[in-house]
C-alpha cells in the first residue's frame, strides 16, 4: 500500500509554517476580543501575568540550582561521580567523560 505524499520543498515548508502561524496569530487575537467583549480581559491578562512571572521565576530557580550542582560535580573527582552515576542507575558510564557525566547526573 503506497502512499501518494510528496516531500515539500523548503519553500514550500516555510509557506506552510507562516500560513500556521498566522492562523494562530489570529485565533489568538479573537480569543482576545472575545475576552474584551465580555468585560473578562483585565482578570486573563492579569492572571497570564502572574502566570508568566511565576514561570520566569522558577526557570530562574532551576537554573539556580543546575550552577549549584554543577558547581559541586566539578570539585569531586570521576570516580566519585562514577559513583554518584551509580547509585542514580545511569547506564554506560564506563567510558564517559567527566564534563558529559556531570551533565547526565544534572539533567536527572
Amino acid at each position: 500500500m503506497s502512499s501518494n505524499k510528496k516531500e515539500m520543498t523548503a519553500e514550500e515548508c516555510m509557506i506552510y509554517v507562516n500560513k500556521m502561524k498566522e492562523q494562530n496569530r489570529l485565533r489568538q487575537q479573537r480569543f482576545i476580543d472575545k475576552k474584551k467583549a465580555n468585560g473578562e480581559y483585565e482578570a486573563y491578562n492579569e492572571a497570564r501575568t502572574e502566570y508568566k512571572r511565576e514561570y520566569r521565576s522558577k526557570i530562574k530557580d532551576d537554573n539556580d540550582d543546575n550552577e549549584k550542582l554543577k558547581q559541586e560535580y566539578n570539585i569531586k573527582t570521576l570516580k566519585e561521580l562514577k559513583d554518584i552515576a551509580k547509585s542514580k542507575k545511569l547506564k554506560n558510564i564506563s567510558k564517559t567523560n567527566k564534563a558529559d557525566l556531570i551533565e547526565m547526573l544534572i539533567k536527572l
